[in-house]
């Protein structure tokens, strides 16, 4: 079954709320009336624990890809890394890790 979105399984993005997250599925969940809504279910890297449902369409959360290795070794080098959010900053040092 073709998904018209814009990540595909099993990649890892980045979630404002979540960080570092893999897409576990991509699947449609009923509401209570109308049309199946197709849903993104993130997996948290860094706390399996966690884990969420986003809308493929129209969902309000930021949702991209992972920083490449340049740009995460420019911003851990830049004064203002310190100020990034802890998400962020997880990004970082996950893009970093996974260069070596």
């Amino acid at each position: 079954m073709e998904h018209n979105t814009q990540f595909t399984k099993h990649q890892i993005i980045f979630c404002e709320t979540f960080g570092v997250c893999e897409v576990a599925e991509i699947t449609n969940l009923a509401p209570k009336k109308g049309e199946p809504i197709l849903y993104y279910k993130l997996q948290s890297v860094f706390n399996t624990e966690k884990s969420a449902y986003i809308p493929v369409l129209e969902h309000k959360t930021l949702l991209r890809g992972l920083l490449t290795a340049e740009e995460a070794k420019a911003l851990k080098e830049d004064d203002s890394f310190a100020n990034l959010s802890e998400a962020e900053q997880q990004e970082i040092e996950y893009v970093l890790s996974q260069a070596q």
